[in-house]
């Protein structure tokens, strides 16, 4: 069998994205040709990777948004795809690329979390609107959950076909942690940054009444960011000691931080998918997760797998944290089942070959 060449175009070599690269070149199944647009986030702590897949780039003091890529359409010439997959659309060498291989008739996937259609001020949303635009000339949009499914459906008044595509990242060893036995306390736990679209505040203010009325309650915060003090200020000083602030955690620590947890939160103001989720569950812990949260409509079934609860809202989070507790164990082994049968990389592997022979076949995507 033929293996498709796909070009693939992302902003970062993020740990999430390489392990799925990584996947699909164990599968077989297709020949992936992967540049990045930068050679790390500014704005997270993950380390640096494929310094040699990154693209050469003008104006490093600009956004990396609006960065320029002078060698872009000699790479798109050069790769010869027989398929890209363009991992973004508000960059503007994202909006260049999906032109250029437009203009080639190179068969193209998007791939994207929940487009922001009522977010901002006037301008920015019709701004995103005429961004979004190129997306009317690619083959499909692999959206990020069903959440960013239907919005893109949407936005794109059905035109163009969309399937639901999911971030996956390593959990093996998550899985591999062994579940905590009963004990006296309940630990909560929060792993990410301390920035207000986070919701940590919510979170602060949630756990300060549920804890009030039962002692049992302990909560962990992993992570950091500007408005770590803000935060740290809420809780009353009577719950300070039961409230651990952990501080930037590496990569490598965390699975012994999930594994003194007995359950996760995660009260996004907005998150396209929050890759935390697939974490706990690999872990064995239940999830409550705002309804703002991408991964929360996917995973976390409520009563079965977590909660989830209406973001921004304190009492239905505080209510949450006092009644999950007594179910924690039967709901953490039914996520953790749950990861084992969707959440590796060898699967969205097997989905993604998929996908993109039944583009190249011009069959609906589904």
């Amino acid at each position: 069998m033929i293996r498709p060449r796909v070009l693939f175009l992302s902003n970062f070599p993020v740990p999430y994205q390489m392990e799925l690269l990584r996947a699909v070149e164990a599968a077989g199944e297709l020949e992936m040709i992967p540049r990045f647009l930068a050679d790390r986030d500014p704005g997270r702590a993950w380390p640096g990777d494929a310094k040699e897949l990154v693209l050469p780039s003008v104006g490093a003091r600009l956004p990396p948004e609006l960065r320029w890529h002078p060698t872009l359409l000699f790479e798109l010439a050069r790769a010869r795809p027989d398929l890209a997959i363009v991992c973004g659309y508000s960059y503007a060498t994202f909006q260049t690329a999906l032109l250029a291989l437009a203009v080639g008739r190179v068969p193209t996937l998007l791939w994207a979390e929940t487009p922001r259609l009522s977010q901002g001020d006037v301008v920015r949303r019709v701004a995103r609107r005429a961004l979004l635009a190129q997306a009317r000339f690619t083959r499909g949009v692999l959206a990020v959950g069903t959440r960013a499914a239907e919005t893109w459906r949407r936005a794109l008044s059905n035109r163009v076909p969309v399937a639901s595509f999911p971030y996956v990242c390593d959990v093996d060893r998550y899985l591999a942690l062994p579940r905590a036995a009963a004990r006296d306390t309940f630990t909560y736990l929060f792993s990410g940054q301390l920035i207000h679209r986070k919701g940590v505040d919510v979170l602060v203010e949630a756990f300060t009444r549920a804890a009030e009325a039962n002692p049992a309650l302990r909560l962990v915060l992993a992570g950091d960011g500007p408005e770590r003090a803000r935060f740290e200020a809420l809780v009353p000083e009577a719950l300070r000691p039961r409230v651990e602030w952990l501080g930037f955690v590496s990569w490598d620590a965390l699975p012994q931080v999930y594994a003194r947890a007995d359950a996760l939160v995660i009260p996004s103001r907005h998150d396209g998918w929050a890759l935390v989720v697939n974490e706990a569950f690999a872990a064995g812990l239940p999830v409550i997760a705002s309804d703002a949260v991408g991964a929360a409509h996917d995973l976390v079934v409520d009563g079965v797998t977590g909660r989830r609860v209406p973001a921004g809202e304190i009492a239905p989070l505080a209510a949450a944290l006092a009644e999950l507790p007594p179910h924690a164990a039967r709901m953490g082994a039914a996520a953790r089942e749950v990861a084992r049968a969707r959440l590796l990389p060898s699967q969205a592997a097997v989905r993604l070959a998929q996908l993109v022979r039944a583009t190249l076949a011009g069959e609906k995507l589904a």
